[in-house]
């Protein structure tokens, strides 16, 4: 399965997943510099909200965050206490742009790197309601080899 065939497999996930749960929030770590993704685009078509919840280059600049911290391979060598804050920091920040948002009755989706999800379901259950969690990395058509890192930078 090659890059393209992945894509359209994610795509029909977030389109069951949309049409299961009748998202009315879709909040999206994405590159600020990214075109219209498609969960943006499916929450434009349905008329519903959409935030990107990823921190922009500016804001991490600010907070001393390199745009290279969660590389898989670590080139630079970052502290393993120092990537986990990094990632908390991040995390902070995605959380309070999705609950910015949300009411009793918002149904959201919070799609996000593998690293933030644990951290990020412990705190949106703690706003009660039920919360869910998985990886599309768990799923039968998920081939890493075909993900190159430029696409999670």
């Amino acid at each position: 399965m090659d890059y393209e065939s992945q894509i359209e497999e994610y795509r029909r996930e977030l389109l069951a997943l949309s049409d299961k749960y009748g998202f009315n929030l879709y909040c999206e770590e994405i590159k600020h510099s990214a075109a219209f993704s498609f969960a943006e685009q499916l929450a434009i078509n349905r008329r519903k909200r959409y935030i990107n919840i990823d921190m922009p280059k500016d804001v991490r600049e600010v907070l001393r965050i390199p745009l290279d911290y969660s590389h898989p391979d670590n080139p630079i060598g970052y502290a393993r206490d120092q990537i986990l804050q990094w990632h908390i920091r991040r995390e902070e920040y995605m959380y309070e742009r999705a609950t910015d948002r949300m009411n009793s009755a918002t149904v959201a989706i919070v799609i996000c790197g593998d690293e933030h999800v644990a951290r990020l379901k412990e705190r949106f259950e703690k706003l009660g309601g039920r919360v869910e969690a998985e990886s599309f990395r768990d799923k039968p058509w998920y081939r890493p080899d075909v993900f190159k890192m430029e696409t999670y930078l």
